[in-house]
């Protein structure tokens, strides 16, 4: 009975902030245009990825999103171009967001070490559900199959988006600034107003190398990462490192702000991320990362599993490598 009551009441607060809140991966960098447009054409090549996340499996219908994209140096004008695909699927009635977009990134050179990195995103969306097995109180109080109160529900609507961001980089560190959904959407299923709010994320991070920035597989690095997000009435704070030596890629993520409470009571502390990667020399890499619940659902939920992959071609010659986005690739 407590652990029903438990599990209800978590729910609850998560649907609450959920319905004015992007889906988040725990591999960020390995989403990146998801992360912020200017990330188009980030590694000097090509790069295409695929990522798949099952959040809460220990729920029944629980969280469900996948992401794929692609992404393309264009050397003549050194710039980026981008296309990124990301849908949610969550509970009985299969409520889900899909977003398909198209991405442009400029970068400029500030200086021989560092660089500047202006991004645009132009995007469809979706929002849907599964209104077959709908059941309301009119059908129960008339003992009839159908209903007057489905005449104003949209089981799916479609509208524009408009995101943009900003990334400096230099040899050993990096920091962006992106502006998710700027124009609001709206994107209600009631034939009503219900605005999509902006989502801020402010990201970056410093890689302290053991011998030489850019290494060959065997040498070891260690990056410090961050990644803040504000959408709504909801923030949230990803802080962690990685550790790499001879392709793998170990690292951890605390996710949380615990002096600020989603609300008396219910403290920011969402989970713990463990991740493991490993990147194979002719450009294809992969990595699981595992979410530990933390928060009043630890023990109930069964965490969060993500995998993701990726396959990098086309790459600029190795000397020019230093003057790519140094961020962590997981």
């Amino acid at each position: 009975m407590i652990r029903a009551v438990i599990i209800s009441m978590a729910l609850l607060i998560w649907a609450e902030i959920a319905l004015s809140q992007d889906v988040q991966f725990s591999q960020p960098y390995n989403t990146p245009l998801f992360l912020n447009p200017a990330f188009a054409g980030h590694t000097g090549g090509n790069r295409i990825s695929t990522v798949y996340r099952n959040q809460w499996p220990g729920i029944e219908h629980n969280y469900q999103a996948m992401g794929a994209g692609a992404d393309f140096h264009l050397g003549g004008v050194n710039g980026g171009l981008g296309i990124t695909f990301v849908r949610d699927i969550a509970g009985t009635h299969r409520l889900s967001n899909t977003l398909a977009a198209f991405q442009y990134s400029q970068h400029i050179k500030l200086s021989k070490k560092s660089h500047l990195a202006v991004g645009v995103q132009a995007g469809y969306g979706q929002r849907s559900f599964d209104d077959s097995n709908l059941f309301f109180s009119d059908q129960v109080i008339n003992q009839t199959s159908t209903s007057y109160e489905v005449q104003n529900l949209f089981p799916v609507t479609h509208f524009g988006d408009v995101s943009a961001g900003v990334l400096y980089y230099r040899g050993d560190s990096w920091l962006g600034v992106s502006l998710h959904h700027i124009n609001q959407p709206n994107q209600s299923l009631l034939g009503a107003e219900d605005r999509l709010p902006a989502k801020f994320s402010v990201h970056g991070g410093w890689v302290l190398p053991f011998h030489q920035l850019y290494a060959k597989p065997g040498n070891r690095m260690v990056r410090f990462l961050f990644n803040y997000k504000s959408q709504g009435n909801w923030d949230q704070l990803d802080l962690g490192g990685m550790y790499t030596i001879w392709g793998i890629n170990l690292g951890v993520w605390y996710r949380g702000i615990p002096l600020k409470p989603y609300q008396p009571g219910y403290q920011n502390n969402e989970s713990i991320v463990m991740l493991f990667g490993y990147e194979l020399p002719q450009g294809l890499g992969f990595a699981y990362s595992y979410d530990l619940t933390i928060s009043r659902l630890a023990g109930h939920s069964g965490g969060a599993h993500e995998i993701s992959a990726y396959y990098e071609f086309n790459q600029r010659p190795k000397r020019p490598r230093k003057r790519i986005v140094p961020c962590a690739k997981f």
